[in-house]
C-alpha cells in the first residue's frame, strides 16, 4: 500500500513541478474577472483594509475576490487577510450554492517542491480559517501552484511580495 502511494505521488510530482514559460498566461475555464476595480469593468465593490477590493462583480455578473498575501516563508494569515476572508465567508453565506477554489502561490525563491508545499500550506490555512468562520468544507477546494503562476514577473522584493499569495477563484 505504501509503495503504491509513493509511486502515485512520484508520478504526479513532475507534472506539478514543470515551469511555465515566462510571459505565458493561463486562459482556462475558471473565472477571469478582474481582481480589482482598476483592472476592468467591476460595478459592485467592497473595500478591504488595504484600500483595495475584497470582492468585485463585473458587468457579466462574475464574482472576483482580492488575493490574501503572506510574509516570506509563512502561511500565517495577517489581519488584512482575515478581514478579506471574513467578507468571503459572508458572501458565501449569502450564496449557499457557491463553491470556491483556493490557490496557494509562492515567490520564486526555494525549490519547486518546497514552493508547492508552501503554496499548499497557504491554501490550507485559508481553507481552515473559512471553515472556522462557518463555511462548509465541501464548498472549498484547494490547490497549490507554488511558484509556477506568478502574479508579477521579476526578482525584486516588491515582485516577491505580490507572488506570495492565496487566490480565491469561484467555480462556475
Amino acid at each position: 500500500m505504501r509503495t503504491t502511494l509513493l509511486i502515485a505521488c512520484l508520478a504526479i510530482l513532475p507534472a506539478t513541478a514543470c515551469k511555465k514559460k515566462s510571459g505565458t498566461t493561463d486562459t482556462g475555464t475558471l473565472d477571469t474577472a478582474p481582481r480589482s476595480p482598476a483592472g476592468g469593468s467591476a460595478k459592485n465593490v467592497s473595500a478591504n483594509s488595504k484600500g483595495g477590493s475584497a470582492t468585485a462583480t463585473d458587468d457579466d455578473g462574475n464574482q472576483s475576490f482580492a488575493a490574501v498575501y503572506f510574509e516570506f516563508d509563512s502561511s500565517v494569515i495577517d489581519e488584512a487577510g482575515r478581514q478579506d476572508l471574513q467578507q468571503l465567508a459572508d458572501w458565501m453565506g449569502a450564496h449557499g450554492g457557491a463553491v470556491i477554489t483556493l490557490e496557494g502561490h509562492a515567490d520564486e525563491r526555494g525549490t519547486d517542491e518546497y514552493n508547492i508545499a508552501l503554496g499548499q500550506r497557504r491554501a490550507q490555512a485559508m481553507h481552515d480559517y473559512l471553515v472556522r468562520l462557518g463555511v462548509a468544507a465541501k464548498r472549498i477546494n484547494t490547490i497549490s501552484y507554488g511558484e509556477e503562476r506568478p502574479a508579477v514577473a521579476g526578482s525584486s522584493e516588491s515582485a516577491y511580495a505580490k507572488n506570495r499569495r492565496g487566490e480565491i477563484v469561484p467555480q462556475r
